[in-house]
This record gives structure tokens, C-alpha cells and sequence, in this order.
């Protein structure tokens, strides 16, 4: 199911200044876990063709470009350009899933981090962590607390 995706305008000075933000709507909107997946350039020698598909979808691009897809990326006019910068140079792509307001409230799953109406109040109580020296791997943040085991 393909995601939305977001582009942010705001001036940052260091990547901690964006880890802190994204960290605090995670936490504000009540996701269970925030993760960030630091991707080398695709564009490269020994590059996957799995690695280049990533590098699309983490855009918004999912090969289909009529113009239902284009609410993936909400006022992003420099899509195509920041997507060859990150073929080039590599990347890093937050994700988490909302609770308050969002599909994942259905599920009603017990956290007793959430307010009524799944979402949190701030300060968020988690800090970022520091990047890989590779450029790239996988950090998870928990944010919330899930009662019970779900298995697919």
C-alpha cells in the first residue's frame, strides 16, 4: 500500500534538529515507534535494482505517474530533483504510523502513553540517536507501549 510522504521547508542547521521534530509528531500523533532507515546512494556501482525502487518509493514514486498519485507528496514541486540528489548521495527516510487520526486507531491496541484520543501530550521523552558511520542502517524508536504480541 503505498505511503504519503512529505516534504519539509523549514530551515534545519543539524540533522538532530530534524530527528528532534519528526521524534515529536511521531510522539504527537500517537505512533507506536518511529523509524529511520539510512540509505546509501542507488546510483553507484553494486547498487540493487531493490535499492533503486526504495529510492523512488521513498519520494512518492511508485512508477505510476497519472495523477492519482500525486497527493503522495503534499506541495513538493522539487520532488524529481531531491530523488536524483538521493540516487546520487544517499538518504535518510523517517517513517511511523499515527494513531490519532489515522487507520491505526481501528485497532485499539492497549497503550497507556495515548490520550483519549490517540494522540500525546509533549514533551516527547525520547531523544535522537546518532547516525551509523557507514551512512547507512536501521534505527527504531519506541514510542509507545503495545500490550500484547500480534502475529500476521
Amino acid at each position: 500500500m503505498p505511503g504519503s510522504a512529505l516534504q519539509i521547508d523549514e530551515p534545519w542547521f543539524t540533522f538532530d534538529h530534524v530527528e528532534w521534530a519528526l521524534l515529536d509528531a511521531a510522539w504527537r500523533l500517537g505512533a507506536w515507534d518511529l523509524e529511520r532507515l539510512e540509505h546509501r546512494a542507488c546510483n553507484q556501482i553494486g547498487a540493487s535494482v531493490r535499492e533503486a525502487l526504495a529510492c523512488r518509493q521513498a519520494f512518492g514514486d511508485y512508477g505510476d505517474r497519472n495523477e492519482h498519485d500525486l497527493h503522495l507528496v503534499d506541495g513538493a514541486p522539487e520532488r524529481d530533483a531531491l530523488m536524483r540528489l538521493a540516487a546520487d548521495r544517499g538518504y535518510v527516510r523517517w517513517q511511523f504510523r499515527p494513531v490519532k487520526g489515522g487507520l491505526w486507531r481501528t485497532l485499539e491496541e492497549p497503550d497507556d502513553t495515548l490520550d483519549a484520543d490517540g494522540g500525546r501530550r509533549q514533551p516527547c521523552p525520547v531523544g535522537p540517536l546518532p547516525r551509523r558511520a557507514g551512512r547507512h542502517g536501521r534505527t527504531v524508536y519506541q514510542l509507545g507501549r503495545v500490550g500484547r504480541i500480534l502475529l500476521p
